[in-house]
Protein backbone atom coordinates (compact mmCIF):
# COMPACT_ATOMS: atom_id res chain seq x y z
CA UNK A 1 0.00 0.00 0.00
CA UNK A 2 2.48 2.31 0.77
CA UNK A 3 4.47 1.33 -2.10
CA UNK A 4 1.36 1.90 -4.56
CA UNK A 5 1.24 5.59 -3.03
CA UNK A 6 4.86 6.21 -3.47
CA UNK A 7 4.51 5.48 -7.42
CA UNK A 8 1.50 7.61 -7.50
CA UNK A 9 2.77 10.37 -5.95
CA UNK A 10 5.84 10.82 -6.68
CA UNK A 11 7.18 8.65 -10.05
CA UNK A 12 3.90 9.26 -12.43
CA UNK A 13 3.93 12.69 -12.59
CA UNK A 14 8.02 12.59 -13.72
CA UNK A 15 7.38 10.10 -15.76
CA UNK A 16 4.59 12.14 -17.44
CA UNK A 17 6.61 15.04 -17.45
CA UNK A 18 9.10 13.80 -19.31
CA UNK A 19 6.98 11.92 -21.81
CA UNK A 20 5.25 15.54 -22.79
CA UNK A 21 9.49 16.90 -23.12
CA UNK A 22 9.73 14.37 -25.51
CA UNK A 23 7.08 14.85 -27.71
CA UNK A 24 7.04 18.34 -27.73
CA UNK A 25 10.94 18.96 -28.48
CA UNK A 26 10.23 16.06 -31.78
CA UNK A 27 7.86 14.50 -33.73
CA UNK A 28 4.96 15.83 -35.29
CA UNK A 29 4.51 19.23 -33.94
CA UNK A 30 7.96 20.88 -35.50
CA UNK A 31 7.63 22.45 -38.89
CA UNK A 32 9.25 20.93 -42.17
CA UNK A 33 11.96 23.50 -43.00
CA UNK A 34 15.21 23.95 -45.56
CA UNK A 35 18.84 24.27 -43.96
CA UNK A 36 22.30 24.29 -45.20
CA UNK A 37 20.94 26.13 -49.26
CA UNK A 38 24.00 26.04 -51.11
CA UNK A 39 24.65 27.25 -54.75
CA UNK A 40 27.02 25.28 -56.91
CA UNK A 41 28.94 24.05 -60.39
CA UNK A 42 29.07 21.12 -59.45
CA UNK A 43 27.79 17.99 -57.21
CA UNK A 44 30.25 16.25 -54.80
CA UNK A 45 30.23 12.22 -54.42
CA UNK A 46 27.22 12.29 -52.31
CA UNK A 47 24.80 14.24 -55.44
CA UNK A 48 24.93 17.79 -52.77
CA UNK A 49 26.94 20.96 -53.51
CA UNK A 50 29.92 20.54 -51.19
CA UNK A 51 30.53 24.23 -50.77
CA UNK A 52 28.49 27.36 -51.19
CA UNK A 53 29.34 29.92 -54.47
CA UNK A 54 27.69 33.36 -54.04
CA UNK A 55 29.69 34.05 -57.83
CA UNK A 56 30.03 32.27 -60.77
CA UNK A 57 32.27 32.99 -63.95
CA UNK A 58 30.33 33.04 -67.27
CA UNK A 59 30.88 29.06 -68.35
CA UNK A 60 28.38 27.57 -70.38
CA UNK A 61 27.50 24.97 -67.70
CA UNK A 62 24.68 23.79 -65.72
CA UNK A 63 24.59 25.39 -62.20
CA UNK A 64 22.96 23.56 -59.11
CA UNK A 65 20.77 24.29 -55.75
CA UNK A 66 20.81 22.22 -52.63
CA UNK A 67 19.46 21.94 -49.57
CA UNK A 68 18.91 19.95 -46.26
CA UNK A 69 14.58 19.65 -45.49
CA UNK A 70 14.54 18.82 -41.91
CA UNK A 71 11.80 17.61 -39.58
CA UNK A 72 10.49 16.58 -42.93
CA UNK A 73 8.26 13.11 -44.58
CA UNK A 74 9.98 11.64 -47.75
CA UNK A 75 6.66 12.77 -49.31
CA UNK A 76 6.91 16.64 -48.58
CA UNK A 77 8.09 18.76 -51.49
CA UNK A 78 9.71 21.50 -52.35
CA UNK A 79 9.03 23.48 -55.53
CA UNK A 80 12.70 25.24 -56.94
CA UNK A 81 12.36 28.65 -59.00
CA UNK A 82 15.34 29.66 -60.94
CA UNK A 83 15.25 33.47 -61.68
CA UNK A 84 17.00 36.44 -63.64
CA UNK A 85 16.70 40.09 -62.03
CA UNK A 86 18.40 42.04 -65.08
CA UNK A 87 20.07 45.32 -63.66
CA UNK A 88 19.90 47.26 -67.26
CA UNK A 89 18.00 47.44 -70.54
CA UNK A 90 13.91 47.82 -71.11
CA UNK A 91 13.71 44.90 -68.41
CA UNK A 92 15.85 46.28 -65.57
CA UNK A 93 14.11 45.61 -62.22
CA UNK A 94 12.25 42.72 -62.94
CA UNK A 95 12.14 38.94 -62.01
CA UNK A 96 12.29 36.90 -65.43
CA UNK A 97 11.32 33.41 -64.36
CA UNK A 98 14.04 30.60 -66.11
CA UNK A 99 12.70 27.55 -65.21
CA UNK A 100 10.12 25.70 -62.13
CA UNK A 101 10.36 22.22 -60.85
CA UNK A 102 8.60 20.43 -57.66
CA UNK A 103 11.06 17.81 -56.20
CA UNK A 104 11.03 15.38 -53.41
CA UNK A 105 13.79 14.71 -50.93
CA UNK A 106 16.34 12.62 -52.26
CA UNK A 107 17.51 9.50 -50.18
CA UNK A 108 17.10 8.82 -46.54
CA UNK A 109 19.04 12.59 -45.74
CA UNK A 110 16.20 14.52 -47.03
CA UNK A 111 18.47 16.55 -49.39
CA UNK A 112 16.49 17.99 -53.03
CA UNK A 113 18.89 19.04 -55.38
CA UNK A 114 17.90 20.71 -58.61
CA UNK A 115 19.76 22.24 -62.00
CA UNK A 116 19.47 24.66 -64.87
CA UNK A 117 21.65 23.81 -67.76
CA UNK A 118 23.14 27.12 -69.14
CA UNK A 119 21.49 28.77 -72.40
CA UNK A 120 22.42 28.39 -75.29
CA UNK A 121 24.22 32.05 -75.94
CA UNK A 122 25.32 31.62 -72.23
CA UNK A 123 24.23 33.15 -69.18
CA UNK A 124 23.87 36.76 -69.19
CA UNK A 125 26.20 38.94 -66.63
CA UNK A 126 24.33 39.54 -63.63
CA UNK A 127 22.32 38.47 -60.41
CA UNK A 128 19.88 35.46 -59.86
CA UNK A 129 17.82 33.95 -57.41
CA UNK A 130 17.05 30.72 -56.74
CA UNK A 131 13.90 30.73 -54.64
CA UNK A 132 12.99 27.01 -52.35
CA UNK A 133 8.94 26.70 -51.14
CA UNK A 134 7.03 23.89 -49.36
CA UNK A 135 3.94 23.81 -51.08
CA UNK A 136 2.20 21.32 -49.25
CA UNK A 137 3.22 22.78 -45.71
CA UNK A 138 1.17 25.43 -44.55
CA UNK A 139 2.51 28.84 -43.37
CA UNK A 140 5.78 27.89 -45.05
CA UNK A 141 7.64 30.94 -45.86
CA UNK A 142 9.67 30.74 -48.81
CA UNK A 143 13.49 30.73 -48.77
CA UNK A 144 15.46 32.88 -51.33
CA UNK A 145 19.14 32.02 -52.64
CA UNK A 146 20.59 34.98 -54.67
CA UNK A 147 24.08 34.39 -56.59
CA UNK A 148 25.86 36.34 -59.10
CA UNK A 149 27.46 35.38 -62.94
CA UNK A 150 30.24 37.26 -63.61
CA UNK A 151 30.57 38.79 -67.26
Amino acid sequence: MILTRYFRTSFFPLALAFSLVGVTSCGPFRKPQLSEIKTCEQLNVEGFCQEDSPVFDNKNQPLFVSANLKNASSNTLVTVDWKYLPNTGPVAGQEIPLTQETIKPKGSDNFVVSSISSPARGWQPGNYQVILTLPNVANSEPTIKEFTINP
